[in-house]
């Protein structure tokens, strides 16, 4: 019977490794031209190779107000509106030349991964109707374990308290 406890902690140390994370996020604020935009996205997303990316609409706030918030990226290209970003609620769009808050990485096949680099930046209209710019700053939000995980973690921990116990029967 000795044998069983030594098993139920293997058993409980194998378990802990298997939890997994949500996908992490990272927190959006524009400002500029009287507006405010605060929204969250995926830190990191994954499509097929594409030269334009489309987050929304997401929730967020507008001048502190719920809103809805859209938000694309076109990388630098050949196309008239390539090297920009589009964001706005509503019928109110801003194009805003596109400074390098992101990085690409290509995948084996046909994806690319495309991930948001924390930090502050600049953007400039791309037709200025006077002048303006934006500052977008970019912040990670603290990475929070998924349930499953959460349930898994517990799990191993009460299989952990039972295994040392237990006492062995004579």
């Amino acid at each position: 019977m000795t044998l069983r406890r030594p098993a139920l902690l293997a058993l409980a140390a194998c378990l802990l490794p298997v939890s997994a994370f949500a996908d992490s996020m990272d927190q959006f604020s524009f400002i500029g031209n009287g507006l405010d935009y605060e929204f969250a996205l995926p830190a990191s997303t994954t499509t097929p190779d594409s030269n334009s990316y489309g987050f929304g609409p997401v929730a967020g706030t507008l001048n502190g107000s719920p809103a809805l918030i859209g938000f694309s990226i076109t990388l630098p290209g050949v196309c008239a509106v390539c090297g920009t970003m589009q964001i706005g609620s509503g019928s109110q769009y801003q194009f805003l030349y596109l400074p390098p808050l992101y990085e690409i990485t290509v995948n084996p096949g046909t994806t690319e991964t495309l991930t948001f680099l924390p930090g502050t930046y600049t953007a400039y209209p791309e037709y200025p109707i006077g002048d303006f710019s934006y500052s977008i700053e970019i912040t990670p939000e603290a990475t929070t374990p998924e349930p499953s995980s959460l349930y898994l973690a517990g799990t191993a921990a009460l299989l952990s308290l039972g295994a040392l116990r237990r006492r062995p029967e004579r």
